[in-house]
């Protein structure tokens, strides 16, 4: 991994233009979801950046759920499944679905084209 390492960006942006390209050649949208991790409330904003634009670029729609946790310092051990385990709990994911289709249904073209 450290030996990759100089070539992240290369690696992403091949491995996101492969899937644009896929999904383009059997009629299918990409969609570039940003999900936070759990612990995540703030999300470093030059990697955001960086990864959105690589994502942009490579013709994927973008969507951001961002703050889905909360923002700013909201402990957000609640919607762990356990201390040792913070992937989103059954509430952590009622929260994720009920903002995804929020941004699903906001853009009256994307209600259009379903």
């Amino acid at each position: 991994m450290k030996r990759l390492q100089p070539f992240r960006t290369e690696i992403v942006e091949w491995g996101y233009r492969r899937m644009t390209d896929f999904c383009r050649a059997h009629g299918m949208q990409p969609v570039w979801i940003f999900l936070p991790a759990t612990e995540e409330t703030v999300v470093e904003p030059k990697q955001y950046q960086e990864q959105r634009a690589i994502a942009e670029q490579a013709g994927f729609e973008i969507l951001s759920l961002e703050g889905v946790f909360g923002s700013g310092q909201t402990d957000t051990s609640h919607l762990w499944l356990s201390p040792d385990d913070h992937h989103p709990n059954q509430q952590g994911h009622h929260l994720i679905a009920e903002r995804l289709l929020g941004e699903l249904l906001r853009d009256p073209a994307r209600r259009s084209a379903s």
